[in-house]
């Protein structure tokens, strides 16, 4: 594949939107596009409701008005990791509508030399995340607009390969997007199995027995403050240590790995967690989740922040205190307990207090067993998907590489 390093500029049209002031903003009239309009690769306008007036709009901002077909992505203020969630493409369901801060569009300068989507993948592509933070060295968030991309350069192949090229890589999309889904439909299916079983925390409609989490555990205890565990006792291998960022919403999340080696571990051995247990995150997003300890981790340490929660066996089963601490509804109860002002957290003596509701143990079984059931699916799923995502990345650096 013959590929030629062009300027963007030279192959494509760009435009940032106007700095749309506050109080020219209306109720109604023609539609702003911002920033949160763009989210997981497509324009979704429901989720702002801001308008400059058709006067203001066919006027003075009547060349900010984008047309079906043009690709927009956002500009400001966004991770480097999520930056090829947010950009889309415009259809005619949106129109009319207006660029505002903020918001980049692109058009292709000749269809038959450039295809929009082909540079859009590239947009996605590590290349041009590599040339857009040497433009933007010293931040951990995307501010970038036109002087930048102005240097920009990106490979392009003849047309026929660029088609060729987005419809495999579209095909792919489609299949990473229904595995994806099948997840989400199926951590659904839990979730309504669990509010069926059991209803919801804050209403205890079928008036299940109520205790503390203290007074339900075996073990409930916070990870190492201080000296005693820091960043400059990780190594590379040795006893696993779990960080709030290995903390999903009933998800053990396996990156980000750190360690400690078997001399520093026997002096704070006494935080050590065992697979079963729960682990719960005292501030981060959202503020109170949980996860089980995996299998696979013989044994870990739980640092500062990570609560370690060890049920009493005879009236409590982990995977159901898991979904429990879980709901939306146990973090409505948690919240009146948070403190914080720039870093909210609570405590892992408030977490102690916290309420939680006792189904008998054995139709707590009878949830985890359906959740075991749900598992298996969803591990067939989720193995779908990596080779999926696997084979896009290993395309999108063969491509664009």
């Amino acid at each position: 594949m013959n590929k030629n390093r062009r300027l963007i500029n030279e192959m494509l049209f760009f435009q940032e939107g106007p700095g749309v002031r506050n109080a020219q903003y209306t109720s109604e009239g023609v539609k702003l596009i911002n920033v949160a309009n763009l989210a997981n690769g497509q324009v979704d306008l429901s989720k702002s409701e801001r308008y400059i007036s058709e006067e203001e709009a066919y006027g003075k901002y009547k060349h900010f008005l984008v047309d079906e077909g043009d690709f927009v992505i956002a500009s400001s203020g966004i991770k480097v990791d999520y930056f090829d969630k947010k950009m889309g493409f415009i259809h005619a369901k949106h129109l009319p509508l207006c660029m505002n801060t903020s918001t980049i569009r692109f058009k292709s300068l000749d269809h038959n030399i450039l295809n929009i989507r082909y540079f859009m993948y590239f947009m996605k592509s590590n290349d041009f995340k590599r040339q857009l933070m040497k433009e933007i060295t010293g931040s951990a968030q995307l501010n970038f607009g036109p002087s930048h991309l102005n240097r920009m350069t990106f490979p392009v192949v003849e047309i026929d390969q660029q088609i060729e090229i987005h419809t495999i890589l579209d095909k792919i999309t489609l299949i990473i997007q229904k595995r994806t889904l099948q997840l989400e439909e199926l951590d659904h299916l839990i979730n309504s199995r669990f509010v069926e079983m059991f209803g919801d925390p804050i209403t205890n409609r079928m008036g299940w027995k109520v205790c503390s989490f203290n007074s339900s555990s075996v073990k409930i205890s916070d990870g190492p403050f201080g000296s005693n565990l820091k960043s400059e006792h990780y190594c590379d291998e040795g006893i696993r240590v779990i960080r709030l960022q290995n903390i999903g919403v009933g998800d053990f999340i396996d990156r980000d790995k750190a360690f400690v080696n078997t001399e520093h571990y026997e002096m704070i051995s006494k935080y050590t967690c065992y697979p079963g247990e729960l682990v719960i995150a005292t501030m981060g997003t959202p503020n109170l989740r949980a996860t089980i300890v995996p299998d696979y981790l013989e044994k870990a340490i739980h640092k500062a922040d990570c609560v370690r929660f060890v049920p009493k066996p005879d009236i409590l089963n982990s995977t159901f205190a898991c979904y429990y601490i879980n709901r939306p509804e146990t973090l409505l109860l948690a919240s009146d307990k948070m403190h914080g002002q720039t870093r909210t957290r609570i405590s892992s003596g408030q977490v102690k207090q916290l309420p939680i509701f006792l189904p008998p143990v054995e139709l707590q079984k009878q949830f985890d067993e359906f959740v075991q059931h749900v598992n298996k699916l969803k591990s067939k799923v989720e193995k779908s998907l990596t080779e999926k995502q696997m084979l896009f990345d290993s395309l999108m650096q063969e491509y664009f590489e």
